[in-house]
């Protein structure tokens, strides 16, 4: 070899090809009757991939360390994706990833759904939890700096991310198309930050982008919070459970205003898939791994009816009105009424109802409206009057280990894999007739 790298032609070397410049792992630049042979280096030819127009398809082979060690073929490149076919957990089916890495995706039709939750730190609590489909749900785009990775896998699974596995199981379960899910659980001031994710995604993958659900919290601590990112957002379809707070919560203005959005959502499609009161929580009131998956699980078939155009919603408290030594209490309900005493969160013998001034010594479904409740007091109420259910007593319940905030014992006939939907809190007047 000559210096600098170039190496001359050898004896008994063929005159139409030869070696200009070598180094230890092979020729670099060679040439023949065409003209010079460059050989580049895998991080060049990975740059050169990134910078490949949009829409172009060829064969592409790639090194092991840029797919992992997975059992895929077929490998090519369309614009900045490398395509592939592969046996990986969500099935064998065919796969994409960035150029420049992130996660991998299982590559499906129709619209990028975006899942979308806005909440203070008991929404964002994560479990190392496993997702059936962890290619179809990922977390939202990363800030585009460089070339790091469009999306991330979910690492560290959130409500949102549990809520998109489960919509794929049921989706897969009855052979219906699997999505592209966006799932992730922020800061109400990062909404912005996660639709221009979900928008740019949908431009990189070329697939319309839909925004399926967003989620709220409305803890204590975010009374105003959800309400003006709300209206900030606009019309979008708002999925999220009745947040109880935790269980030594004491009554506060977000949870009777959550009651009265469940009547009068306004301009809002706001669906409230369960009572917060029915999840499990730590000491923390952090959502245990059971609560959560519980929650998920209310969310998704809640999304489900919605997507498919109906109806659904908890029972919800429309008015009381005094009847004697009663009071009667009128539900929006999708079923018939039923008080289920059983769980621990079922609010002792009373179901969870509370009368201020009066002796509440019976409760019961009415036998003229098996959508009502009738409340036995021991003597008619007064001017004034208060009743409530599902009030928060700063003392809640406990089961072993698991805590629940203060609850009651009131749901229609809806059951699905030990699912209910059980009432939501209220705290109304008593109107006199």
């Amino acid at each position: 070899m000559a210096e600098d790298g170039v190496r001359m032609p050898q004896k008994g070397e063929s005159d139409s090809r030869g070696v200009l410049i070598a180094a230890e792992n092979g020729p670099v630049v060679e040439w023949d009757e065409s003209g010079l042979v460059m050989r580049l280096s895998d991080r060049v030819v990975r740059d050169i991939a990134r910078r490949m127009p949009r829409g172009s398809e060829q064969g592409f082979g790639l090194p092991a360390d840029i797919l992992g060690d997975i059992d895929a073929w077929d490998v090519f490149q369309q614009g900045d994706w490398i395509g592939f076919q592969a046996r990986l957990p969500s099935g064998v089916r065919r796969y994409r990833r960035h150029v420049s890495g992130g996660a991998i995706l299982a590559q499906t039709g129709g619209s990028v759904w975006l899942l979308a939750g806005l909440g203070g730190a008991r929404r964002q609590v994560t479990y190392r939890e496993p997702l059936g489909f962890p290619h179809h749900v990922i977390r939202a785009p990363l800030s585009d700096e460089g070339e790091a990775a469009l999306v991330v896998p979910q690492r560290s699974v959130g409500l949102q991310a549990l809520v998109a596995d489960k919509l794929m199981a049921r989706r897969f379960a009855s052979a219906r198309a699997l999505r592209t899910v966006l799932a992730d659980d922020v800061a109400p001031q990062r909404l912005p930050e996660v639709l221009a994710g979900h928008e740019r995604l949908c431009q990189s993958l070329g697939q319309p982008a839909q925004i399926l659900a967003v989620g709220m919290e409305f803890g204590p601590e975010m009374t105003v919070d959800p309400l003006a990112a709300m209206d900030e957002a606009g019309r979008m379809r708002f999925v999220t459970s009745f947040d109880c707070g935790p269980y030594w919560q004491e009554p506060h203005p977000a949870i009777w205003r959550q009651s009265a959005l469940a009547l009068r959502p306004g301009i809002h499609d706001l669906t409230f898939a369960g009572a917060g009161y029915a999840f499990a929580q730590d000491d923390l009131g952090h959502p245990l791994p059971e609560g959560l998956h519980h929650r998920a699980a209310l969310e998704a078939l809640a999304i489900e009816a919605r997507l498919a155009g109906e109806a659904w919603f908890c029972p919800t408290a429309c008015f009381a009105e005094a009847e004697g030594s009663a009071i009667r209490v009128t539900f929006k309900s999708a079923s018939d009424l039923a008080i289920d005493r059983a769980p621990c969160f079922a609010g002792g013998d009373m179901a969870g109802f509370t009368v201020d001034g009066a002796a509440l010594v019976g409760v019961g479904i009415a036998p003229d409206d098996p959508r009502a409740v009738l409340l036995h007091l021991a003597a008619p109420p007064a001017n004034g009057t208060r009743v409530a259910y599902a009030r928060p007593d700063g003392r809640g319940s406990r089961d072993g280990d698991r805590h629940y905030p203060a609850g009651g014992g009131l749901r229609d006939q809806f059951s699905q894999d030990g699912l209910h939907r059980w009432a939501l809190p209220f705290d109304m007047a008593v109107t006199q007739c």
